[in-house]
């Protein structure tokens, strides 16, 4: 039988300090050191999975040039159907 389409709560439940809850799924690392050049982040609403790749960035702001973050979308996945015992078909939508 076949239910709205909807992802588990546990992946889409806010932090406690109620911003959302952002899963980071694949780290890519400069050379051999803890230095990180680029995240999957991954956010998930009632019926769709975002996929976003965070990397340093320059930004300029009043005070000059500072660092910040950019996250480009690389894919979209949108809940089609749902059986009631956790197996989803979704559409895969790919860069944004």
């Amino acid at each position: 039988m076949l239910s709205e389409c909807e992802f588990p709560e546990f992946l889409r439940a806010p932090l406690p300090d109620g911003s959302p809850r952002i899963w980071v799924t694949e780290t890519k690392y400069i050379d051999n050191t803890e230095l990180w050049e680029t995240q999957l982040e991954i956010s998930v609403d009632r019926s769709e999975i975002v996929a976003k790749l965070k990397y340093k960035a320059q930004c300029h702001d009043y005070t000059g040039t500072v660092p910040c973050y950019q996250r480009e979308v690389q894919y979209r996945r949108f809940c089609l159907t749902h059986d009631g015992e956790n197996r989803y078909r979704v559409q895969h939508m790919g860069n944004g």
